[in-house]
């Protein structure tokens, strides 16, 4: 597709979790990091990026499930409106 949509997501000014595993073979994770530095060149910090460490797609790692974790600061967000300057401090890793 010929659509950059960065610009788009620079735009938002609500929270925007995102979860990845860093084995995730589905996402590179290098994509979520760029997306990450463009927040950070830009001076946003609405970006909410988790990386769970040898978690796969299914943000699994050796049958160990981080789904639950990510629900839950998920609903977290959610309760605050999404609000950026409601929310705790992100859980970036």
């Amino acid at each position: 597709m010929d659509i950059e949509p960065i610009p788009d997501f620079l735009k938002l000014n609500i929270s925007i979790p995102a979860g990845i595993g860093e084995q995730d073979e589905s996402v590179p994770v290098e994509s979520a990091r760029f997306l990450e530095s463009k927040f950070k060149e830009s001076g946003k910090s609405n970006l909410i990026l988790k990386v769970y460490p040898g978690a796969d797609h299914r943000l699994s790692d050796s049958g160990v499930s981080h789904r639950s974790e990510f629900f839950a600061e998920l609903s977290s967000i959610l309760q605050s409106k999404g609000e950026p300057h409601a929310r705790r401090d992100p859980p970036c890793f």
